[in-house]
């Protein structure tokens, strides 16, 4: 049987955008209804799916693959922020992130928001 987490629990809003947000990278929240990429540290909201017109749709809950930087997170749960460059790292000070499976020669881990 092979293995599939896309469609789990996705929850998506649209949000505006101050600066930027770009597919498939961390954004956080700034003030009301308004994103942006997520700075090295921040507790990131979500992940962006689509960016366009000062717009953004942002998964808040659900399965998605993202970059890491730093040590690899273990599957299972891992305290992460964001990493300042779109993905994730693991970090003391994070929130507790279900990690799903890891793929360490491409830097990047499947997570469950």
């Amino acid at each position: 049987m092979n293995n599939y987490l896309d469609g789990f629990d996705r929850k998506e809003v649209t949000l505006s955008v101050l600066y930027s947000a770009e597919k498939g990278k961390t954004v956080s929240m700034v003030k009301d209804f308004t994103v942006e990429a997520s700075s090295d540290g921040d507790d990131f909201i979500g992940v962006c799916t689509n960016s366009e017109n000062n717009s953004a749709s942002v998964l808040l809950s659900g399965y998605v693959r993202v970059s890491y930087t730093g040590e690899a997170p273990a599957c299972g749960y891992n305290k992460l922020t964001a990493d300042g460059a779109g993905g994730v790292k693991k970090d003391t000070n994070g929130r507790a992130i279900l990690v799903t499976d890891v793929d360490e020669a491409d830097m990047t881990c499947g997570i469950i928001l």
